[in-house]
């Protein structure tokens, strides 16, 4: 058994499926399947259930078990590597969603930086399911969390940091006025993504549960490509709009409709709460923030 294994492993759990695992891993998916199918061999079992037609893949009771190990395998693994280095930078782990850290952090990263020389940064982009990014801390992956969509728990402190608004984007050529209702929306050319569980609440009841969007997307990079198409449409936070609103295809709409504010929280770790570095970075964040004007956010601590 090895460590590439091991982190192979991992990252089929954290992506749930075999292709966007090897695609994070830069291998390709017969590569990831060997190396996995090793691993098994070596364990006596199998850890991932294959099932055919599954849209995403579940771990066996051995799986599941062999994650929380794997975890701790890793933390220890790094802590070990850390002793040559402990008298070097200290690094703080942060995971964050994916828009939140294309479209509003990459200055926060800069400024937290140069202020802070003594620190280092790992960054990991924060997996969409809670439940799983939760269990990423509290194995000791990572300091702090910046997400949507919280689970509560009893071991982490989680508090809102700031919310803003949502809004309406498409194509400049798409026959959507300035100000849009409900009723002239195409339903069947929505590009949807699920940013909160109350955003997607809020969508089934104004749209209904059984409506079909044209994409479900969850890469921010794609966008732009899809919401460009003729009389495609989207609903995304302000700072993703204005990220990808930087060209004469996409235009930014208001709608006579209210959509909820998303809010994005911090989770900390007991023992990150008082690290220096979680103060510096948070301090950094707000002061970033503080340059936003009131239309875009508003700060929450």
């Amino acid at each position: 058994m090895t460590n590439l294994e091991i982190e192979t492993f991992l990252t089929i759990c954290w992506h749930k499926s075999i292709s966007k695992a090897a695609e994070a891993l830069y291998i390709s998916q017969s590569s990831l399947s060997t190396r996995l199918k090793k691993l098994e061999q070596e364990i006596g079992c199998q850890l991932v259930a294959r099932r055919n037609g599954a849209r995403s893949l579940e771990l066996t009771p051995e799986g599941a078990k062999f994650y929380e190990y794997a975890c701790q395998y890793r933390e220890l693994t790094r802590q070990m590597l850390a002793v040559s280095h402990s008298k070097g930078p200290e690094q703080l782990r942060i995971s964050v969603v994916n828009s939140i850290g294309t479209f509003l952090f990459p200055p926060v990263y800069g400024q937290f930086l140069r202020q802070y020389p003594q620190y280092r940064l790992e960054i990991q982009e924060a997996d969409n399911v809670p439940a799983l990014a939760n269990k990423k801390m509290n194995s000791g992956l990572v300091d702090l969390m910046f997400h949507s969509d919280i689970q509560p728990s009893e071991t982490l402190h989680i508090f809102p940091v700031f919310s803003e608004p949502m809004v309406l984007i498409c194509s400049t050529d798409s026959p959507y006025p300035e100000l849009v209702n409900r009723e002239e929306l195409l339903i069947d050319r929505e590009i949807f993504t699920k940013w909160s569980d109350t955003q997607y609440e809020w969508h089934q009841n104004m749209f209904g549960q059984d409506t079909r969007p044209l994409v479900h997307l969850e890469i921010m990079s794609n966008f732009r490509i899809f919401t460009s198409q003729p009389n495609c449409w989207a609903i995304v936070p302000l700072s993703v709009a204005e990220g990808i609103a930087d060209n004469a295809s996409i235009k930014i709409c208001r709608t006579e409709f209210k959509i909820p504010k998303r809010v994005t929280y911090c989770v900390a770790t007991q023992a990150a709460r008082t690290m220096p570095s979680t103060q510096a970075f948070l301090a950094c964040l707000h002061e970033e923030l503080e340059k936003k004007p009131p239309y875009q956010l508003d700060i929450l601590y």
